[in-house]
């Protein structure tokens, strides 16, 4: 059965040097023939490179009525309907996409609108290609748990994600994004891992208290302002990255994290080296600074007097051992360990 041409906005624009002739891929009975549509625009565009960049069998694959559940990367849905039954009755479900994962595949254009139509869509993954564009709205996938576009080079502003409020996973680190986080963000209760480092982010960062299952959160390397809000209820929360921000200060919420290891502790106990919250390379006020933070994370001084900049306080300590992150090499393509050690005078207590 081969599924009805019509115009579609591309999907993604394939890129690849090899050239490969290959029929049109065909729909199956049992596949969800509106997402088929869509898969079909991706071979029509360049069969060649899509196969190559998506590393497929020949496109026997695709041929002779094969479903597109078994094409590399994506992931269905079950349904009881046999081809029979369905050949019978148009009305019954037919199979639908619930994960699309095409990571480090050398993917290259813009995101399309069309990914709407995926509505059982659990899990989108497009990491580490070189997708450009603004990324595209999900309203209509209302079940998609974890949305990862990073490092990619997408821009404009984060859209809004008040309708998807089963979203645990959201990473978009390292791209061009910019503007405000959106403040549909503190609706997102569900929220566990959320990744917006190494962007040109702008404004105040919108509410977490109700992202009470929050366990990680790398803002790093953006322009975000105002003071950092209370994460009085993110008793889970086991990283926080906000160095290299224009934060003045940060809500006293954040004495409220007891995850082991969060906070570093003198060296006259046990503790552990590696501190997972990093505020250091902010413009923070003294006063608006919580105890906790300026003797339990990586950080490195504060404004004593706003009206006068160079008027800083080191507290960041030599009693503490450095902090250590991990740092994705664009160049290298491979994660890398970097070290932050901070000598300065003793943290003070006030």
């Amino acid at each position: 059965m081969i599924c009805p041409t019509r115009p579609l906005v591309l999907f993604l624009v394939f890129t690849s040097m090899l050239t490969v002739h290959a029929a049109l891929p065909q729909c199956a009975p049992e596949d969800d023939q509106a997402e088929c549509a869509v898969l079909i625009e991706i071979a029509a565009i360049d069969q060649s490179s899509a196969l190559s960049s998506l590393q497929l069998e020949p496109p026997k694959r695709w041929l002779g009525g094969t479903t597109f559940c078994e094409w590399t990367g994506i992931t269905c849905n079950t349904v009881p309907n046999t081809v029979a039954e369905l050949i019978l009755n148009e009305a019954l479900q037919r199979r639908q996409i619930t994960k699309l994962v095409l990571d480090s595949q050398k993917l290259s254009g813009a995101l399309t609108n069309n990914i709407a139509t995926f509505t059982k869509l659990d899990e989108i993954s497009l990491e580490n290609n070189k997708i450009t564009g603004t990324m595209p709205p999900f309203t209509t996938n209302v079940h998609v748990k974890k949305i990862v576009l990073s490092r990619n080079q997408l821009s404009g502003k984060i859209p809004d994600l008040s309708m998807n409020t089963k979203l645990e996973y959201l990473f978009l680190q390292n791209n061009q994004l910019t503007g405000p986080l959106p403040t549909s963000l503190s609706t997102l209760s569900h929220m566990e891992w959320l990744g917006f480092g190494d962007n040109q982010l702008t404004g105040e960062m919108p509410s977490l208290a109700k992202l009470e299952r929050l366990k990680a959160l790398w803002l790093s390397n953006n322009q975000i302002s105002g003071t950092f809000p209370s994460l009085a209820m993110a008793h889970s929360l086991e990283l926080l990255d906000i160095r290299s921000n224009q934060l003045a200060g940060i809500d006293v919420g954040i004495c409220n994290v007891s995850t082991p290891g969060f906070f570093r502790q003198p060296i006259s106990t046990f503790y552990d080296k590696n501190s997972k919250c990093a505020i250091a390379y902010n413009p923070f006020e003294c006063k608006k600074l919580p105890k906790c933070a300026r003797l339990g994370c990586d950080a490195d001084s504060c404004i004593k007097d706003p009206t006068v900049a160079t008027t800083r306080e080191w507290f960041d300590s030599a009693q503490y051992d450095a902090s250590v992150f991990q740092t994705w090499d664009e160049d290298a393509e491979k994660w890398t360990i970097q070290k932050y050690p901070q000598i300065y005078p003793a943290a003070s207590s006030s």
